[in-house]
């Protein structure tokens, strides 16, 4: 089958980058293009931009364009996974939908229409469970929902350099919902709710997903060697996870690159060692189906394209001779691909030939097609159909699985050594934490064992072990996780040489899980790093609230016994309460078990059970004497409450951790996350809230307020700098490694005013750069600027020696630097 949905792509991308400028009709009149716009999913793992209009992991001008979160400021294009690994799988993805109209096949991928309910940001409503986001709202389901609507009721193009294109007559609603904590932030789930707004019966529905398969390291600028070798493929099933059924049946549209781009014998940090694809959810009906169709060109633009595609059969819809890559795909011919039943094979397969099983042969050049061509694919589900007024609702999660790639040699030593027999490289592939992954999308999606709409059916169950084992919902979306506790309200309070770290947990212990209904804290965790980096971050300091596990011995149907956890965990009044103020809960073992009766039991520390907040070298109270004022705030009084956040909050929950003996120089990122106790008993693992999602950057220096009250002299730090200095190698400069040399480099100013303007002269008086430092209001950093050894003109500058002025409301500051090169 040649597919030319890179074509597609390139035309969707032409149509919703620069067709602002052209019309549409509509009711017969030429209308403007709707603009789009874009936005970003940047809370768990996946950090992922979307679109106004049923893009996804997309960007235009060939990806170059970068999208701004607009809660964080970080930028990125297109997919990067895992978070801050600045790799970056070059989906460009979009919905696509296609049916038949009065027997007139009728198709619509880039929107022509725009809707969005109005939010504060624009076409984009933001919600979050999250009381410490800015868009807190009850009625969220997830760490960060973004809801927007976009229409099709535009008719034909009249912009001459496109195909004709007739409205279907439908509004989407979508709602992309990103969970955080373990086993649930490395997918984001798509709710689509596609109503039919026109006249006209909507037959033979399908709904697709079109993407791009390249992956590549967003530093490297090379592209012919970095998207000429992603390959793309179809994980049909896996074995389970639980070890009760035998295979999971999954049915995943991935890309990856081809062998994770190794340094010899070694992973690096460029390496994209992971797997992303589209994972269809809950088909509303036994009646459909998933086709998974892919094609790839050789070369980056317009070289041959070639995809598999079975031999002609008795009626089956045969179609040899599809437009040429090169030009655009009209609507019956992108709607054939959509209803095409096929699962094609893997691109790595492309050297074998399967015509013994109904496939054409392979291409002359199979062995380029496989791995050095550029690949899409479009998987899709259906068919359906949607009368007028009537509203169907489709899911899909884009999901993530990080190494799938084990070992740096194995595509060398596997595949080429017994290429054109690729199956002994697969063998050696790690799908383990894609499945994984996936099935946890599908447990959000729709919760085994819960009746949601309470009519006696909680899904599809099997016996195992004695258990009862739901591996499939209701059928009824549910799109609830069982999440972490709230994240801290964090504040980082500099000091010379230490870093005062406070938060407020009013939110991560008074607020229910989402999920259970219980309150289930259990402590804090206290982060510590020198970049902004999950994988930087060490552990400083640990408070785990004293609780413990009750294991019952239970006799099982084959008379043998085991010690079973059917309880949450018990806190020590608890159990005092249960079993008299003497009791202690470790005493009893499984060897020297408790009896209740006839019922034997054995107590197990939860967790570090590291509850003292007695002492400064550890986490403490601030108030260790303010009474716990409940949850009613209209109750709270003056006294109970710190103002110290962007609400007044209880003392009683204040912390505090004190980090000493730090360098002045270097900046320290600070994260305090809170973590439930989980539940063994059902299997559910504790969760941990982000530590991304309050990460805070601060120098251990005097205090911007320090500095006012004690009018202290500006410093500049290396003073001089030196060409041989090695700062970046020490870990002064660049730690993340995303900047080259020339925009790397940093002299510090420190002990600023909140506001000023820094300027830098040459010796001859001429201004070589100004910098405007305004931190009106304090906060991180507000005593500190650095200048990037950048001119004015854009040029790096010179060695010699430099003045420096600080200008503020009280005073101006001179003083002098060196370059040394």
């Amino acid at each position: 089958m040649v597919l030319s949905a890179r074509t597609c792509n390139l035309a969707i991308t032409f149509l919703t980058a620069s067709l602002v400028l052209g019309t549409v009709l509509h009711n017969g009149e030429a209308v403007a293009q709707p603009r789009t716009k874009f936005t970003v999913q940047n809370r768990n793992n996946m950090q992922m931009t979307l679109t106004n209009n049923g893009g996804f992991a997309y960007a235009t001008w060939y990806w170059s364009t970068r999208t701004t979160d607009p809660f964080t400021g970080d930028r990125f294009a297109t997919l990067h996974y895992p978070r801050g690994s600045d790799i970056r799988y070059q989906m460009n993805g979009t919905l696509v939908l296609g049916a038949v109209i009065e027997g007139d096949t009728v198709v619509t991928t880039g929107f022509s229409e725009a809707h969005s309910e109005e939010g504060v940001l624009g076409d984009f409503v933001y919600r979050s469970v999250d009381h410490n986001h800015p868009r807190y709202d009850p009625e969220a389901k997830s760490q960060l929902d973004i809801i927007c609507q976009y229409a099709d009721t535009f008719g034909v193009y009249t912009t001459p350099d496109l195909r004709g294109h007739s409205s279907l007559g439908i509004k989407v609603t979508q709602t992309s919902m990103a969970w955080t904590g373990d086993n649930i932030d490395d997918f984001i789930i798509f709710d689509y709710e596609i109503q039919n707004i026109g006249d006209h019966h909507l037959e033979d529905m399908y709904v697709g997903f079109l993407a791009h398969g390249g992956v590549n390291y967003v530093g490297e600028f090379d592209l012919t060697m970095t998207q000429l070798d992603d390959v793309i493929g179809f994980l049909h099933t896996h074995p389970a996870q639980d070890g009760c059924r035998i295979m999971d049946t999954l049915n995943i549209a991935y890309s990856m690159d081809a062998d994770g781009d190794p340094s010899g014998a070694y992973w690096t940090k460029y390496s994209p060692r992971a797997a992303v694809g589209i994972h269809i959810l809950g088909l509303p009906s036994e009646h459909w189906r998933v086709n998974f169709n892919w094609g790839a060109g050789l070369g980056l633009f317009g070289g041959p394209r070639w995809g598999p595609m079975r031999a002609p059969a008795p009626n089956v819809d045969y179609r040899p001779n599809l437009p040429a890559p090169g030009g655009f795909l009209n609507d019956v011919e992108l709607y054939y691909y959509l209803r095409n039943p096929e699962i094609d094979y893997d691109q790595l397969l492309v050297t074998l030939n399967f015509t013994y099983s109904g496939w054409l042969p392979p291409p002359p050049s199979a062995s380029d097609f496989a791995l050095k061509a550029t690949p899409d694919y479009i998987i899709s589900a259906g068919p359906f159909d949607i009368q007028p007024g009537q509203t169907e609702s489709v899911a899909m999660a884009v999901v993530g699985g990080e190494n799938v790639h084990v070992n740096p040699w194995d595509f060398g030593l596997k595949y080429k050594t017994y290429s054109p027999w690729p199956y002994r490289y697969i063998e050696t592939l790690d799908f383990s934490e894609l499945a994984k992954n996936a099935r946890w999308a599908e447990y959000v999606y729709d919760i085994p064992g819960v009746d949601t709409d309470s009519d006696g059916y909680a899904g599809e169950y099997m016996v195992c072990d004695d258990e009862i084992y739901y591996y499939k919902g209701d059928g009824i979306p549910d799109m609830r996780a069982d999440g972490p506790p709230q994240t801290p309200m964090l504040r980082v309070i500099p000091s010379t040489g230490k870093l005062i770290i406070r938060w407020n947990g009013y939110y991560s212990e008074t607020v229910p899980d989402i999920f259970t209904g219980l309150m289930d804290f259990e402590g804090y965790r206290v982060w510590v790093g020198l970049d902004d980096r999950r994988s930087s971050l060490s552990l400083l300091s640990v408070y785990d609230g004293e609780n413990y596990d009750r294991f019952r011995l239970h006799q099982k149907r084959d008379s043998t016994w085991e010690w079973v956890n059917e309880d949450v965990p018990f806190t020590l009044d608890e159990l005092l309460t249960m079993y008299g103020q003497t009791f202690r809960p470790l005493k009893y073992t499984r060897l020297n078990p408790f009896h209740a009766g006839d019922t034997l039991y054995a107590f197990e520390a939860h967790s570090y059970n590291a509850s003292s907040l007695c002492c400064n070298d550890r986490i403490h109270k601030v108030y260790p004497n303010a009474p716990d004022p409940g949850t009613d705030p209209s109750l709270w009084t003056e006294d109970d409450l710190t103002y110290d956040y962007s609400e007044p909050l209880p003392k009683y929950y204040e912390y505090e951790y004190i980090h000493d003996s730090l360098l002045t120089t270097v900046p320290y990122w600070i994260a305090v996350t809170a973590y439930d106790f989980g539940f063994s008993g059902g299997n559910i693992p504790s969760k941990e809230s982000d530590p991304l999602a309050n990460l805070t950057t601060e120098l251990a220096q005097t205090p911007v307020d320090t500095v006012a009250l004690y009018d202290l002299d500006v410093f500049v730090y290396p003073n001089p700098w030196r060409w041989d200095g090695r700062y970046s190698q020490r870990g002064y400069e660049n730690r993340d490694g995303t900047e080259i040399p020339a925009r790397s480099r940093r002299i510090h100013f420190s002990n600023l005013p909140k506001v000023c303007k820094i300027s830098i002269y040459s010796l001859d008086g001429d201004l070589v750069r100004e910098l405007h430092h305004n931190y009106p209001d304090g906060g991180p950093g507000s005593m500190h600027a650095t200048w990037d050894m950048i001119t004015r003109n854009t040029q790096a500058a010179v060695s010699g020696l430099y003045y420096w002025v600080v200008e503020s409301a009280s005073r101006t500051q001179i003083g002098k630097l060196v370059i040394l090169k």
